[in-house]
């Protein structure tokens, strides 16, 4: 689904190199995350015809154009590239853009200062939870 919303090109990163796959799986199993927006978003993948991803990039692209034309199929649509621009800016540090490439790619800085191992994501709900935790 990815490569037909973000083809292939020499002059972009690419889906693997943005790591939108991974970022769409881990921020769905975010438990922060809406539970019906999690549902909502995997059943638009199951009413994907089941040879989707093995069809050429046309075919594909005439499919997505098609879902863009329905209310809900645009909103699912929006709900996916606005995850690959998340990952095209997310710090690596969370398995997404790799080798900085949506940074380089847009020629823009990340902010300062960056994640590490003791400030993810993850490690500050951990430690709002439990102040009383050091980090």
């Amino acid at each position: 689904m990815y490569e037909t919303l973000w083809p292939p090109s020499s002059s972009i990163p690419s889906v693997d190199e943005i790591g939108v796959v991974h970022h769409f799986f881990w921020t769905v199993q975010d438990e922060q995350f809406d539970p019906d927006i999690r549902q909502w978003l995997l059943t638009g993948f199951h009413k994907l015809p089941a040879a989707f991803a093995k069809w050429n990039l046309s075919l594909r692209t005439r499919i997505i154009q098609r879902i863009a034309q329905t209310g809900e199929g645009h909103r699912w649509l929006v709900h996916l590239t606005t995850l690959l621009i998340e990952a095209l800016l997310t710090h690596p540090i969370y398995g997404v853009n790799k080798q900085r490439c949506g940074w380089n790619w847009l020629d823009i800085y990340p902010g300062i200062p960056p994640p590490d191992e003791q400030t993810r994501y993850p490690d500050l709900l951990a430690h709002a939870a439990n102040p009383s935790t050091t980090t």
